[in-house]
Parts: structure tokens; sequence; C-alpha cells
């Protein structure tokens, strides 16, 4: 899960994503929220161009923002 999870100020939902969501090194992102009494109510899973650190996002009225910065990791790289 995200260092940063974001609560709805409005509906008190959590909202988090996880990166590498699919396994270490994978370019999969879960976007996700939960009810406040912590119920999982949405769950939405895409890929990123590359793999590469998510460490925040941001959460507007209209949209989700995610950081994909140019800090790519390789599977290869990490095993050697």
């Amino acid at each position: 899960m995200t260092a940063h999870p974001r609560p709805d100020p409005e509906t008190s939902e959590l909202h988090f994503f996880g990166h590498e969501a699919a396994g270490l090194a994978t370019p999969d992102v879960a976007y996700c929220m939960a009810h406040k009494e912590g119920e999982l109510i949405r769950e939405d899973w895409f890929k990123v161009p590359y793999v590469s650190l998510m460490h925040d996002f941001a959460v507007t009225e209209e949209h989700v923002v995610f950081h994909v910065f140019p800090t790519v990791a390789e599977l290869d790289r990490i095993n050697a």
C-alpha cells in the first residue's frame, strides 16, 4: 500500500494504491478505495509504461494522479 493514503474529506473513504501489485518488478498498479468502516469498495488494476518507484499520488474531486518517475526497476538487476 502507498505510504500516503488519502481520505476523502466529504465521505471519509480512503484512497490508496499499491505499485508492483502483481509481484516484484511488475508494471501493475492497484488503485483502491475503502469505506470509512474499512470495507473495500473499489479496486481497479492498470499497468504503467515501466516499473518505477511510486511513492505518492494525488486525488482531486474528479481525478486520481499517479506519479510515474523515471527511476526504473529491472528484475535481472535486482537479482544480480
